[in-house]
């Protein structure tokens, strides 16, 4: 237990509610690009060619975010998305069946 203010302070435990979303593994293909929906801001490679993109950055509510080959963009229940390291993502989401 905690004190503050002279009170006792009781540590309680909070679970995070599920949410649905949606999320695409990044492979630097026009495929992927096409489905994925969200304002691109930027990317390396051939502009004429999005065979050949990397590097990419996704607009997001606040800036933007780069995404690498293997991340996972996310586009959340407020249609909003973020970008997530394949590792995180996996110890964070289920898939949904």
């Amino acid at each position: 237990m905690s004190v503050w203010r002279g009170e006792e302070i009781k540590m309680t435990k909070y679970r995070k509610k599920p949410v649905l979303i949606e999320a695409w593994i990044w492979d630097e293909s026009k495929e992927t690009f096409d489905k994925i929906g969200c304002e691109f801001s930027g990317y390396s490679g051939k502009k004429n060619n999005l065979l050949l993109m990397f590097n990419l950055r996704i607009k997001i509510n606040n800036g933007s975010m780069r995404v690498d080959r293997g991340d996972y963009i996310i586009k959340d229940e407020k249609g909003e998305f973020s970008v997530c390291k394949p590792d995180i993502f996996k110890s964070t989401y289920d898939e949904d069946l």
